[in-house]
């Protein structure tokens, strides 16, 4: 049997093999260019960076904040930052039912909101012992920032002697959402350390709706944690703070 065959220069390919006549397998030969642009490197655009074949700012990733694979709950201007929150729900002094399950509280409010780690009530009682100085875990000598909005600074730090600066309210709750401006049950100054008011009893360390404690206002940054002596059957906030 007679056939004809014939060649065809594509601009993908070197060429094609046909034939007429006969059974024939067209030979298609890639061209070596094909496969450039996937052999290319990898370019960012300033702040990005290239951590594991892909373009991250590690201003904000957390999951290489300030460098490739360093891992933080949340970054901020790439160091890693504590993150706050106020609760979605009040409490009166008796609701809150003492220090450990203030901390409880906060703790179940973070964890069923995606929110890992331990996060531990802003509240002290009348007892220096129970001070937030004294009471949470570290310091931390660096930023905090809104839990759910972590773009957000609320101060640079804190720790034995330096007050904690508030730079934002703290009035996003663990949802995310802004709270209803409101009193926060703190008894506790700047410092971390309780406030001292002889009018005040920290609602028999807030097991009661009997006598005064120190609140905080989350629509005032001035007076975020103190603000004044309020009656223990007033509903107030609580601040959660990750360790």
């Amino acid at each position: 049997m007679s056939f004809r065959c014939f060649f065809w220069l594509l601009p993908s390919a070197a060429f094609v093999l046909g034939c007429v006549g006969d059974s024939v397998t067209p030979t298609v030969v890639p061209d070596a260019g094909t496969d450039a642009a996937a052999d290319a490197p990898i370019s960012c655009v300033a702040p990005k960076s290239i951590c594991a074949n892909a373009c991250v700012d590690t201003t904000t990733d957390p999951d290489n904040c300030g460098g490739c694979g360093n891992k933080c709950g949340a970054c901020y201007q790439g160091n890693c930052a504590k993150r706050v929150f106020v609760t979605h729900r009040t409490y009166t002094g008796a609701e809150i039912g003492g220090l450990g399950n203030a901390d409880t509280a906060c703790k179940n409010a973070a964890n069923a909101n995606a929110l890992p780690g331990d996060y531990r009530a802003w509240l002290s009682t009348a007892d220096p012992g129970t001070a937030v100085q004294s009471r949470f875990s570290t310091k931390f000598n660096g930023f905090y920032v809104l839990a759910k909005d972590p773009k957000t600074k609320v101060a640079d730090s804190w720790g034995a002697g330096v007050p904690f600066d508030a730079k934002h309210s703290i009035d996003v709750d663990e949802t995310g959402a802004k709270v209803s401006p409101g009193f926060v049950h703190t008894n506790t100054n700047a410092f971390g350390q309780p406030v001292t008011d002889v009018n005040d009893n920290s609602c028999s360390n807030f097991t009661s709706t009997t006598g005064n404690t120190h609140m905080g206002r989350t629509d005032n940054v001035a007076t975020w944690t103190e603000y004044a002596s309020q009656a223990c059957s007033t509903p107030g906030y609580l601040y959660c703070f990750e360790q």
